[in-house]
C-alpha cells in the first residue's frame, strides 16, 4: 500500500515540476527587451511589449515597467530584436 502512495506522489511531484517550469518559461519571456519601436519623429526605443487596439492607441510596456500610449499613427515601425 505505501508503494502505491509512492508513485503517485511522484507524478504529483513530476506535475508540479513540470507545470512549474512551463510557467517560469512563459514570464521569463514576457520580461525581456526584444522588440524595438521606431516613431515617425526619428526616435526608438527598447520596449517588452507592444499591443494595439482598435481604438487607435498603442499601449508600449518599457524595460523599466513604465506604461506609454500613444496613437498608432506616431509608430513607424516595430521590429523584434535577436537577442
Amino acid at each position: 500500500m505505501i508503494r502505491k502512495f509512492g508513485t503517485v506522489y511522484f507524478v504529483i511531484i513530476l506535475s508540479v515540476l513540470i507545470y512549474g517550469g512551463i510557467m517560469y518559461l512563459a514570464f521569463n519571456k514576457n520580461n525581456t527587451c526584444d522588440k524595438l519601436v521606431r516613431f515617425n519623429d526619428g526616435t526608438q526605443i527598447e520596449v517588452k511589449d507592444v499591443s494595439s487596439g482598435d481604438n487607435g492607441m498603442t499601449v508600449i510596456k518599457t524595460c523599466t515597467d513604465d506604461i506609454l500610449r500613444t496613437p498608432t499613427l506616431n509608430i513607424k515601425m516595430v521590429e523584434e530584436l535577436k537577442k
